[in-house]
């Protein structure tokens, strides 16, 4: 039998697991929740149907009920360790989780407070990151304040109110749970009967009985990579020597256009061959679903007998995020904890919840950034899966990774490496930081951004700041180049191992970088060159010499000149089109290129609206679609492009004018 007072210490430890559990249940599930949902449901609803933004949410519910209980788990169990010692363990437990609580309650109501505003006004000012953070230190500093001058009558009103208002909601939220949790069961078990269909297409093949004598194929893209920064296209400072030695050997494309002026409609892109319009993968929720998944370069080359693997650096790009089939192996990282890597990859991977939701709800979140904030210079981040994506993922790891995967796959493979930088935060190691800028500013990723703050509002920057953007520019420059030294050391190794003249050596970037214009970093409207005109070099096996080549090319071309090369039929889905011919012909007319940004901007008011860019020859027209807007370029005379010239040459604006409007208009389905 058990003594009274051992009974007394379990049922308190009950206690203390009962008041927990119904704290942070209505939390998450009655307030998070709920806010997060109402606030970024345009978004949610273009990227995702309503039945699978449903079985998000309700995956999302289970989830943070799990959460909930394992707080009141281990409330519990600390309920029963205090009782062994003080004897007072339940008091203690509930006035920790009830202060924690009611600042965890203070700061969601603050965080999405400050969203709305923002939103609502449009007022850029309201988004700059320290204005967020003084609100609420203020507000922290007057909680606390108030906290220690009438902690009995807060203590009387916090057991009073919001913990009986927690638990008149318990049984509610119990009901939502339950509900939720069957959903997700039905949804788990559908899943088992329901498998991705394969395509309708054939794969032909000139000559299936000579595979083992096919090239390997080495895709290495840069994040971030503008054309122009680079030495290869003649910039001021030798930024890309490695390119540049590789491109004496290989064709160099002049002008290669990103598809998009951010990472995941450009990678989406380069490995579909189509356009953001057609594939629809826009903004940080979107996925593909049933056929869709499988229309991709690597799905097709795996399905003729190809070794398919991916080294991702930048969360954005990692394939099963975006639920795209095709890649035997992946190697990626989603932050510094190896298990949460693990719990993340296989909410995208099971193919019944989206993942991206829960993804951004935390990456957004003001607890995140503080702890990021905070908790940067003490190592413990590396650990506590607190750093931005893909922050801790240097290009000799995403190398590293890749050369692993070659020393133990058949051939011939498919090899896609996409290394961060020069991607932001600016910060390369030692022995390339200070090459261009020797000053010691913006050198280390916690001052980077500390000094960014200072200067950029929402991706925008005051002309008074031009001469710190410039500076900046520099850190820059020198990301790149620790980038390429990295790329160079791996396309040394590839010699050194016999596979370099067995495969077609792709190198280019998924978008650029703005230092002009008022406008820092990438995506938003603009589609000026230094955020979509990219690197391209290409090596085929046994080449030795060097080409220039002048025609338009764009990402979407990619995957059907792959195609062609190796003689397999593209899909015709595909939007692009094979620019084999020139290799031979190096005025080769591609058509009209196009590059757009059809995401909503709402995180980014005060800009026009979307856009699209049309490039034909020497031209590029860009349309604002929201304004009806234009800007025309001659990108031969003008390549800063300052002189708008839409009103100008009718001869030039109307057909590519036409072109964007025929580009635009509904398709009838094939």
């Amino acid at each position: 039998m058990l003594q009274h007072n051992q009974i007394g210490k379990i049922s308190s430890s009950r206690d203390a697991f009962g008041f927990s559990f119904k704290l942070w249940l209505f939390i998450f599930i009655t307030i998070l929740l709920p806010l997060d949902l109402i606030y970024r449901v345009g978004p949610l609803r273009i990227a995702l149907p309503w039945y699978q933004i449903g079985i998000d949410f309700s995956s999302l519910v289970v989830f943070f009920a799990l959460e909930a209980l394992c707080i009141a788990s281990v409330s519990m169990v600390a309920s029963l360790l205090l009782h062994l010692v003080t004897h007072q363990g339940t008091p203690i437990i509930k006035a920790v989780n009830g202060t924690v609580g009611l600042f965890i309650f203070v700061i969601i109501f603050i965080d999405y407070f400050y969203r709305w505003i923002g939103k609502v006004t449009h007022n850029a000012i309201l988004l700059n990151r320290n204005i967020k953070y003084y609100i609420l230190y203020i507000c922290i500093g007057i909680f606390l304040l108030i906290a220690i001058a009438y902690y009995k009558k807060i203590a009387l009103c916090l057991y009073q109110n919001i913990l009986k208002t927690a638990h008149y909601f318990y049984k509610i939220n119990i009901g939502i749970t339950l509900i939720c949790l069957l959903v997700t069961i039905s949804v788990v078990s559908g899943h088992f009967y329901n498998s991705p269909r394969a395509t309708n297409q054939s794969y032909s093949v000139v000559n299936e009985n000579h595979l083992a004598n096919r090239p390997n194929i080495i895709l290495i893209t840069f994040d971030a990579l503008c054309a122009k920064h680079t030495s290869l296209h003649s910039f001021e400072r030798d930024t890309t020597p490695e390119l540049a030695k590789f491109g004496r050997e290989s064709y160099v494309f002049d002008n290669m256009y990103a598809s998009c002026n951010w990472t995941l409609p450009s990678l989406v892109s380069l490995l579909t061959g189509k356009h953001p319009i057609t594939h629809e993968i826009q903004n940080s929720f979107s996925m593909f679903n049933g056929v869709s998944q499988n229309e991709n370069l690597p799905f097709i080359l795996k399905e003729i007998g190809y070794g398919t693997a991916a080294s991702v650096s930048n969360t954005y790009g990692v394939p099963w995020r975006i639920k795209l089939n095709g890649f035997d192996q992946v190697s990626s990282w989603m932050g510094g904890s190896e298990l949460i890597n693990n719990i993340m990859k296989l909410c995208y991977t099971s193919n019944i919840t989206s993942g991206s939701w829960l993804l951004v709800l935390m990456y957004e979140s003001l607890l995140y950034k503080l702890a990021d904030r905070w908790l940067d210079s003490t190592g413990l981040l590396n650990y506590l899966w607190l750093r931005p994506e893909g922050m801790n993922v240097t290009p000799e790891l995403s190398f590293e990774m890749a050369a692993n995967f070659l020393k133990h796959t058949r051939q011939p493979f498919f090899l896609w490496v996409h290394i961060l930088p020069p991607h932001a935060p600016y910060v390369p190691r030692e022995g390339f930081i200070y090459t261009f800028l020797p000053q010691k500013i913006f050198n280390s990723i916690n001052k980077f951004y500390r000094e960014i703050d200072k200067i950029i509002i929402s991706l925008t920057y005051q002309d008074s700041d031009q001469n710190q953007i410039d500076q900046l520019s520099l850190r820059y420059d020198e990301h790149i180049l620790y980038g390429d030294h990295e790329m160079g050391k791996f396309l040394s190794w590839l010699k050194e191992t016999g596979v370099y003249e067995k495969s077609i050596i792709l190198v280019t970037a998924d978008h650029g970088e703005s230092f002009e214009r008022n406008f820092w970093s990438h995506g938003g409207p603009y589609l000026y060159q230094n955020l979509i005109q990219v690197p391209l070099v290409i090596h085929l096996p046994g080449q030795t010499q060097g080409q220039r080549i002048a025609a338009n090319v764009s990402h979407v071309d990619l995957a059907p000149t792959i195609l062609d090369i190796l003689g397999v039929k593209a899909l015709s889905r595909m939007d692009g089109k094979s620019f084999k011919e020139a290799f031979h012909n190096p005025r080769f007319d591609t058509g009209t290129k196009f590059s757009m940004a059809l995401y909503q901007m709402n995180f980014l008011p005060n800009f026009p609206s979307s856009s699209i860019a049309a490039i034909h020859g020497d031209y590029k027209l860009i349309k604002y679609l929201k304004f009806n807007k234009y800007e025309m370029y001659n990108l031969k005379r003008d390549p800063e492009e300052r002189k708008n010239l839409a009103g100008q040459e009718p001869e030039r604006f109307f057909p590519l004018k036409k072109g964007i409007d025929e580009f635009l208009a509904p398709k009838t389905p094939q």
